[in-house]
């Protein structure tokens, strides 16, 4: 997963914190990890949710900060597959839980849900694939789906990607070109 620390620090500081284990609650005082946590909820060709900390299958959670933190902001947007975006339960509600995006667009998700990462190349068709396969039209996995570990790669990545005139996607910033096509840098600070 590539994040937008620089989009959003505050969120992706409370989701690296998380994957590293290097907050504890707090009300309990463990370490909040997202290893071994489900993903609660797969509605096939629209999103994967999982990062209940607590383990109450999308009841529960909590942030680095708390048990809620408000909405950073609303830039980035649901533009393409494998949008990583903070699930709520309302306004200024961001927790533990996150989504991973299906579907090409989720408009109807900005303005509501804080965007702060992508998937990354193999990783985005992984998720596609436990979508169709685990997924259901209530969306409740056919099977338990869970993070078996996770930790950083690698910190403040940039990468370059070919522009799509057709349809570019709203977090890029011009670069330069190569070969005469313009070549776009991607802001992602960290990759997970």
């Amino acid at each position: 997963i590539g994040l937008f620390g620089t989009v959003v620090p505050y969120t992706v500081a409370n989701f690296i914190q998380i994957v590293t284990e290097k907050s504890r609650s707090k009300m309990s005082g463990e370490r909040l990890s997202y290893k071994g946590v489900v993903f609660h909820r797969i509605l096939p060709g629209h999103i994967l949710q999982g990062g209940d900390t607590e383990g109450q299958w999308g009841k529960g959670g909590e942030s680095i900060y708390g048990r809620k933190f408000p909405d950073e902001n609303f830039v980035l947007k649901h533009d393409q597959k494998g949008v990583v975006a903070m699930a709520n339960s309302g306004p200024d509600s961001n927790g533990s839980q996150f989504y991973i995006t299906l579907q090409d667009k989720c408009r109807k998700l900005d303005g509501k849900n804080v965007v702060f990462g992508r998937t990354l190349g193999e990783s985005t068709e992984f998720v596609q694939h436990l979508g169709k396969q685990y997924g259901s039209g209530d969306g409740l996995p056919k099977e338990e789906i869970f993070i078996s570990d996770c930790g950083l790669e690698n910190q403040w990545t940039w990468r370059h990607a070919l522009l799509n005139p057709e349809s570019p996607p709203s977090d890029y910033v011009e670069n330069e070109y190569i070969d005469d096509r313009r070549v776009l840098d991607d802001h992602w600070n960290y990759v997970d």
